[in-house]
């Protein structure tokens, strides 16, 4: 491991005041990052300021990254430019290293190039910011190194030929070019917060010495060689506990000195990130009206020092779910987030339009489904979901796509064409977008133009390939947009160690997660990572690097927190305890104010009104005269849940479709229900049943599934392939041919007199539209009802004061009241049955008879009005059945908060016990 040592030590206020006093001139402040650099440029504008100065010279502060490749800017232009290699891009390296894994023995076996392709780019810089190649060769190679060696002399080999350097080789190569006159040399080069610096680093250093430049590195004046008096060891329940405790201590520290320079440092940064954000934010700023739609979006006084991937963000990824549009098909779930995009053109005019679009487009949409497709379906729901900015667009993009999309071009033609997509749906959208949105569609820009440059490397692309290399830089690309300097500062460890700070907070220091675990690269050997000493290479540097960062913590702030969490992310039985690296600091409880929550505000200032509302308006007389949408199931409804009956029958609230492939039960029973009625329909009677030849039934039988199947292909194009219609076919005949084996054992002959007869029926005062499945007519005269189902039932289902399956009855009672058996036909496979209530004995087989069927009838007409009377009247109550049964598949769950009723009432029980 390698530490600025050997150069000289300065204070850092002594370099803030020499640039101050005018002699900044010459003067290069670099840091490891940019977040230091940013830190210090800031420190040093806020000591201007204190100062009562109002103008002053900018400091020449910058990361020594952007230092090195303004030294290969200063040659490249310069008269020595020819002689200067090309310097790659980081996509064009990950490119280059992609096509060389791709085209070697080894990618027919990998099952993920791009993501190996990054693990040998990282090894390839490695390896030379540590000047390990010489020692290479002196290290028994596995095969994953064999393999690495292979691909990085192809790699080395394509560069040379090319003329190309890249981010792993730039500073060997100005060290060579720092003699020439063309170079802006510093005359005083200051390192600060280098606490790790690689070999390949420290050769610059030296050159830069041996040439004349005076090299120094700083020493804050804030870290004195002791610890701070005020460190203190605590503990939580868990990583969470951990967050949210060093949230309130930061609003604490914040509001008692708004000027105070707050630190928390996080173990394991980006898995917390978004927790962090989640739990800094409500305890920062617990007014949740900033959340809402239309509300200015605050500034928190906390940043992250890590971004996140720019393809996270959701401008870019919308800007990728039309790229995807755009190809050969996406997912449908990919079409609805694009329908509710506000980051298109048409998303605030027609969003809710475009809403109704994407629940009419689920009922006959596939799970995949290609741009044609969609524009069909699209155009055929214009008259109730009418969205004629989305489908010009579509439109538009599939004339776009025949030109400028097919076939194979260059990476920058495609980034024209991908651009073109863009506008054409009106990218970024209608509003104006708000600072950090600016700043996340300029960065977008940015990651086209590197998507443009890839010509030097891939010649040709085509779209899809394309597209997946473009959406890998962005997932590669982390981002955070800029903010004001704010107080409090989250970061990472290795960005933590040299900011100062007035209180720092570090956290996740237990046993098993400081010092963290040795970290290595799979495509170099491990005795290497040993011999090197590389930080965090081996568990003994490990230990080393963690002590040392330690101590600096220590010393790093007035006021310092050492936290650790008692268990980890899965709660499970093994307890942590604190890192061996903090036990000798005390551990005591922390206090912290109470700070209430938005929501506990308002309960706080709560006024109990209670108030039974379980009353929707009756309906009125226009709506009881005409027909009430909904058939028989509303008193089904109505029967299972009042509040389900009004909110899917008065409100029309109801959940989003899923889209499914192939058929689903519903659309089945549909098939089924279609093929008995077309069958019955030639049939007539049980005579014709009984005689008619094998032949003639199997015409009858085919001629209609085929016309079922019609009637369901028009809504469903896409899934009756020819297979699958071949499939269904067979499945709708041999279901049928079962079936009526089991009507051959009735006794006598019948008649079908109705087959799926839409009758309007009165009950309670309004009016229902039904439709019958079937009505068979004995020889005597009698009346059978039939309905047909394909999913399991029983007799029960029709009886009681709230029946599950009213619709015979209600046929019965409203319609057939001189009927003598209601059944339920079970189409099912091996379990085709007659179900039901008869009045007569041996009327059908395995149906016994009623010797009650008079009252049973008079009860059916006194429940089912009672259930009619009920709906119109408004009863409309949260009362489910049988609770959760009831539930289980109800889409209604948020509307009427069931589980948060039952579940507090089950709570508040447990508790009285």
């Amino acid at each position: 491991m390698s530490f600025i040592q050997e150069f000289p030590q300065v204070l850092l206020a002594d370099v803030f005041s020499h640039i101050s006093d005018g002699q900044g001139d010459g003067v290069t402040v670099v840091t490891p990052n940019r977040r230091l650099a940013s830190a210090l440029k800031h420190k040093f504008e806020s000591s201007q300021i204190a100062q009562g100065r109002t103008t002053w010279d900018t400091p020449d502060i910058l990361p020594i990254t952007a230092f090195i490749e303004r030294i290969y800017k200063d040659i490249l232009y310069s008269e020595q430019a020819s002689k200067l290699p090309t310097l790659l891009a980081p996509a064009q390296e990950q490119a280059l290293w992609e096509d060389i894994i791709h085209d070697s023995d080894q990618a027919t076996v990998l099952l993920a190039v791009p993501e190996a392709a990054q693990i040998a780019r990282k090894a390839w810089q490695f390896i030379h910011a540590w000047q390990l190649i010489p020692q290479l060769r002196h290290f028994p190679l596995n095969e994953d190194c064999k393999v690495f060696q292979v691909w990085s002399n192809s790699y080395e080999r394509s560069t040379n030929r090319k003329k190309q350097t890249d981010s792993a080789r730039i500073i060997d190569l100005v060290v060579g070019l720092l003699e020439h006159t063309e170079v802006k040399k510093p005359n005083y080069l200051v390192c600060h917060g280098f606490d790790i610096v690689t070999p390949q680093q420290n050769a610059l250093l030296t050159r830069l010495s041996d040439i004349g430049c005076e090299v120094t590195s700083t020493l804050l004046q804030s870290q004195s060689q002791l610890p701070s008096a005020n460190v203190q060891r605590i503990s939580c329940v868990d990583n969470r506990d951990e967050i949210y405790h060093a949230a309130m201590w930061a609003r604490a520290r914040i509001e008692a000195n708004n000027k105070a320079r707050i630190g928390v440092v996080v173990q394991e940064f980006a898995k917390y990130r978004s927790e962090i954000i989640r739990i800094f934010s409500s305890v920062m700023e617990p007014d949740v009206r900033q959340s809402l739609p239309g509300s200015t979006r605050r500034i928190y006084p906390f940043n992250l020092s890590l971004g996140a991937a720019l393809v996270s963000y959701p401008l870019v990824s919308t800007a990728f779910l039309i790229l995807e549009l755009a190809g050969k098909h996406i997912k449908f779930e990919c079409v609805s987030s694009i329908l509710r995009s506000p980051f298109l053109a048409g998303g605030e005019i027609e969003m809710t339009n475009r809403a109704l679009l994407d629940e009419k487009l689920r009922k006959h949409a596939e799970p995949i489904i290609t741009l044609e497709r969609l524009f069909n379906l699209s155009k055929r729901e214009q008259s109730s979901a009418n969205c004629p900015i989305f489908i010009q667009q579509i439109s538009v993009l599939a004339e776009f796509r025949k030109a400028n999309l097919f076939g194979m071009q260059a990476p920058s033609v495609l980034a024209k064409a991908i651009s073109g997509v863009l506008q054409i749906f009106g990218f970024p959208g209608e509003r104006s977008l708000d600072s950090s949105e600016y700043q996340t569609l300029k960065k977008w820009h940015e990651v086209i133009a590197e998507f443009a440059v890839l010509d030097r490397i891939v010649h040709q692309i085509g779209y899809t390939e394309g597209v997946a290399r473009l959406q890998r830089i962005a997932a590669e690309t982390l981002f955070q947009p800029e903010t004001p300097y704010v107080p409090i500062q989250i970061l990472g460890v290795f960005e933590s160690v040299s900011m100062e700070f007035d209180h720092l907070w570090i956290m996740g220091l237990s046993d098993t997660g400081w010092p963290p675990r040795p970290q290595t690269n799979s495509f170099l050997p491990i005795e290497l990572h040993r011999s090197a000493k590389l930080p965090f290479g081996s568990a003994t540097e490990s230990l080393e690097l963690s002590r040392r960062f330690t101590e600096k913590w220590l010393c790093g702030a007035d006021e310092v927190i050492l936290s650790y969490p008692h268990y980890g992310d899965k709660h499970d039985d093994q307890k942590l305890t604190p890192s061996p690296l903090i036990t000798e600091i005390v551990q005591r409880k922390l206090e912290l104010p109470t700070y209430t929550s938005h929501r506990e505000l308002i309960h706080h200032v709560r006024q109990f009104e209670y108030k039974e509302d379980n009353k929707a308006p009756a309906l009125d007389q226009a709506a009881m005269a005409d027909s009430v949408s909904g058939g028989t199931m509303v008193i089904k409804d109505h029967a299972a849940c009042p509040f389900r009956a009004m909110a899917l029958h008065r409100l029309s609230a109801k959940g989003l479709k899923s889209v499914h492939m192939g058929l689903d039960a519903m659309e089945r029973g549909v098939l089924v229900h279609r093929m008995l009625a077309r069958t019955w329909s030639h049939l007539k009677t049980k005579s014709v049943l009984d005689t008619i030849s094998d032949n003639d039934l199997k015409v009858i039988l085919l001629d209609a599934a085929k016309e079922s199947i019609a009637g369901i292909q028009r809504d469903r194009s896409t899934k009756f392939s020819k297979g699958f219609t071949k499939i269904e076919h067979q499945r709708l005949v041999r279901l049928t041919l079962e079936w009526l084996n089991e009507e051959k054992k009735r006794r006598g002959d019948f008649k079908v007199i109705a087959i799926e007869d839409q009758r309007s029926i009165k009950l309670g005062g309004f009016t229902l539209t039904t439709r019958l499945d079937r009505v068979d007519q004995l020889n005597d005269g009698q009346i059978i009802i039939i309905d047909y189902k394909t999913g399991v039932s029983s007799v029960n289902a029709m009886c009681g004061e709230r029946p599950d399956e009213p619709q015979l009855p209600l046929y019965l009672v409203a319609s057939e009241p001189n009927a003598t058996a209601v059944l339920f036909v079970l189409i099912k496979t091996g379990k085709m049955k007659f179900i039901g209530l008869a009045r007569d004995r041996d009327l059908l087989p395995g149906v016994k008879a009623n010797p009650e069927w008079k009252q049973l009838v008079d009860s059916w007409r006194t429940n089912l009005t009672r259930i009619a009377v009920s709906f119109s009247e408004g009863d409309a109550w949260v009362d489910p059945k049988k609770y959760p049964d009831t539930c289980r598949n109800c889409d209604l769950q948020p509307f009427c908060r069931i589980y948060e009723r039952i579940e507090s009432a089950y709570t508040e029980h447990e508790d009285g016990e």
